[in-house]
């Protein structure tokens, strides 16, 4: 890992943001890899449980839009026959398919607002049924799609998605940065439950579930709380939803 320097991509003239390590997506496949995109290096890195690089997807340093480049992607999915989806989200407005091998299979996505298009994909996930959710964060909703990109629904007025995660319960948990806030939806896009810790979030940037129902969050605040070792030491979630949601356990952590 070394430092570079990411832009903001948003507007019509790229804006310097920082010079570090860009590292910011993250997903564990079932085979236990660990694969991480880093924004600055345009790159898509693939490592076992011991630490080894295993693939890299992308080129080094080099932004683009096509079969080999990147332009800042943000998050990895990896579906159970291997093959790798990656929302190419901060600069490019797509989503792209490779095969087990890292082999190109296709890409899909534009800037703009119709179903289909993109402004700042930001984090995808996959459910057991094979449907990928995309965070299409500046436009203020998740995208469904199948595994061939055809657009299976829209859900509009989700304000700031950041992250975004299919729990083994068969709902979506969803964190909204600005909102400081966590979502919990079920698979027709309807909203459960609006979560917030006691103390308020620091910007949550991201989200994944345990098997057991754990639900970790991700802060870009310059903070790293957690309350204890066991269950019984996590403070409990202040619920503003239905009276049958709970989490069994927040960690919070830096992004």
């Amino acid at each position: 890992m070394r430092a570079t320097t990411a832009y903001d991509l948003r507007g019509p003239v790229p804006v310097p943001i920082a010079t570090r390590c860009w590292l910011h997506g993250l997903h564990i496949d079932a085979q236990d890899n660990v694969w991480i995109t880093d924004v600055g290096r345009h790159l898509v890195m693939k490592f076992n449980s011991d630490g080894a690089l295993l693939t890299t997807l992308g080129t080094d340093g080099i932004a683009g839009a096509d079969a080999t480049h990147f332009n800042q992607p943000t998050q990895v999915c990896v579906a159970p026959d291997g093959d790798v989806f990656v929302t190419d989200g901060y600069g490019n407005s797509r989503v792209v398919r490779f095969d087990a091998h890292g082999r190109f299979i296709a890409a899909w996505g534009s800037r703009g607002v119709q179903p289909g298009q993109f402004h700042t994909p930001h984090m995808i996930t996959r459910d057991t049924d094979g449907r990928l959710y995309v965070s299409d964060r500046e436009n203020d909703r998740i995208q469904v799609f199948d595994e061939s990109g055809t657009v299976l629904d829209v859900w509009e007025g989700l304000h700031s998605v950041d992250g975004l995660h299919a729990g083994a319960d068969g709902l979506l948990y969803a964190s909204c940065g600005i909102d400081n806030a966590v979502l919990r939806l079920d698979r027709t896009g309807r909203v459960l439950d609006v979560w917030i810790p006691p103390g308020g979030f620091r910007y949550p940037h991201g989200v994944a579930t345990g098997r057991d129902g754990s639900v970790y969050i991700a802060e870009t605040g310059d903070v790293w709380r957690v309350t204890g070792p066991n269950p019984e030491d996590r403070f409990a979630l202040e619920r503003h939803g239905a009276a049958v949601s709970s989490a069994k356990k927040l960690i919070i952590g830096t992004a």
